[in-house]
């Protein structure tokens, strides 16, 4: 699964959830939706996952190839400093209990239970 958050105002421009394990591919997809429907933005921040940081490994991922397509930066907060991340860490919490009760029971439910969230 997927968030992406607006910093300041915390709205969700693009939670989804995918099948396989986190991945660049479907980071791309969801950073792809969320910019299509919301235009681009200046930059975007996420987590030291390497489905977003690929150059973390020393390799550029087809985010970051997006992303700068679209003249957005990738950052990416601190390792060791969590209080970057606790914003979208929190909200991942809330979900993932709200998931919790919504029990959807099968993959192609849990979208709609994400979007109703």
């Amino acid at each position: 699964m997927y968030q992406l958050l607006d910093d300041s105002s915390r709205f969700d421009v693009g939670t989804a959830a995918y099948s396989l394990a986190e991945n660049s591919t479907d980071a791309k997809d969801v950073l792809e939706r969320a910019i299509t429907v919301y235009s681009p933005t200046k930059d975007v921040l996420s987590e030291n996952s390497l489905a977003f940081n690929q150059l973390r490994a020393g390799r550029i991922g087809s985010g970051e190839i997006f992303l700068a397509s679209k003249r957005t930066m990738p950052i990416s907060g601190l390792p060791g400093k969590p209080t970057t991340q606790s914003k979208n860490e929190l909200s991942q919490q809330t979900l993932l209990r709200f998931l919790d009760v919504q029990q959807p029971a099968m993959f192609e439910h849990l979208q709609g239970r994400i979007h109703r969230f």
